[in-house]
């Protein structure tokens, strides 16, 4: 998992050369329209939260196609229980009562300040480190810009190269938001500001997206919460022993191929009621 230190020169420079795609121009201009006029619903978390209100649209576009029926966290119905990643959350009151748990949850209320680089930053946290890990930038904050590049999970863990995420980045939609909306400016970052606190370093793949496999491989009942805490670790090095691999608890390359494996013989989750733009196992692997 990178820091943001590391990370947010890189943003600087992709933001600032970026444009975008002409082919994808009015799309992106509907959609900003779109999530600027819901921006009075947005503000309602954003007050309870702390996090921008022009951040929570992307997500929102991003995660369930700004339907107002889905979570914020993984698409599933919101007056239900979840049942994808993470799963037992709700059922929940309300659209924005659901989202400020999946915020909580994510860790995004701690963030100190929202510089612009910032918010790309846990865009990216948000989603999962992926495609960072395949040397990719991801789709989930570059789609639709000079940006992107080919590279996407096609299927359950099945990783493609020439494939290309047509979905609408959060950048490009950032970008086309700020044209109809000045209000949005966020601060862009500088050598020497004030750090941003370092999240804690996950396993690369995120804690619940480790938690739910193993339980779906092993039948084991842990809570998915996120917590790399001893509970998961015992798990872990249950499940590298039965695989013969280093039992040593960390969640590396090779424990993490063989739960690739396992994964891919099981028979499909069946789809969420409300159908997001991105898919539960999207989600899990970060794209």
């Amino acid at each position: 998992m990178p820091t943001y230190g590391s990370k947010w020169p890189v943003y600087k420079v992709q933001w600032d050369g970026m444009s975008l795609k002409a082919a994808q121009l009015s799309e992106i201009n509907a959609t900003a329209k779109r999530l600027v006029a819901a921006k009075a619903r947005y503000q309602v978390v954003e007050k309870a939260t702390g996090v921008p209100w022009w951040w929570i649209a992307c997500v929102h576009e991003r995660e369930a196609s700004q339907s107002w029926s889905a979570s914020l966290a993984q698409g599933d119905p919101w007056n239900r229980v979840s049942t994808h990643v993470p799963r037992g959350r709700g059922p929940f009151p309300s659209w924005e009562a659901a989202a400020i748990d999946a915020l909580k949850l994510d860790g995004v209320t701690k963030v100190v300040d929202w510089r612009l680089e910032k918010a790309l930053y846990y865009w990216e946290l948000y989603n999962g480190w992926g495609y960072f890990n395949h040397g990719v930038p991801s789709p989930y904050v570059w789609g639709a810009t000079s940006v992107q590049r080919p590279g996407k999970y096609v299927s359950d863990g099945v990783w493609s190269s020439t494939a290309t995420d047509k979905q609408l980045g959060c950048a490009a939609m950032l970008k086309a938001m700020m044209k109809l909306d000045p209000s949005i400016n966020p601060a862009r970052e500088t050598a020497g500001a004030t750090p941003e606190p370092v999240p804690p370093v996950q396993p690369l793949k995120g804690t619940r997206w480790i938690q739910d496999s193993l339980n779906r491989v092993t039948g084991s009942k842990l809570d998915v919460d996120g917590d790399y805490g001893p509970q998961t670790i015992v798990i872990v090095k249950a499940y590298q022993s039965s695989r013969r691999l280093v039992v040593d608890g960390k969640w590396g390359d090779k424990t993490s191929a063989a739960m690739d494996a396992d994964l891919a013989k099981l028979k499909p989750v069946a789809a969420a009621v409300v159908a997001p733009t991105k898919s539960w196992w999207r989600r899990m692997l970060g794209m």
